[in-house]
């Protein structure tokens, strides 16, 4: 899971827009993001891109708090 700040760059390897990432073995995958940050920003929009390297069928939950 990548998540940044511009959709056509967010995941690629080097971006300087992906401001966070996150990697499973097994299938789940957790980013919990505070609004003391130092990399967050209030009205912004961010961008997430998941990647599947499972042949099996995905099942995504995304959940804003």
């Amino acid at each position: 899971m990548f998540v940044g700040t511009d959709p056509n760059t967010v995941g690629n390897e080097g971006d300087a827009n992906t401001i966070w990432n996150r990697t499973s073995e097994k299938g789940i995958v957790q980013l919990k993001v505070k609004t003391t940050d130092k990399d967050f920003r209030m009205a912004t929009w961010y961008y997430v891109k998941l990647v599947s390297i499972s042949k099996r069928d995905a099942l995504i939950n995304i959940n804003l708090k």
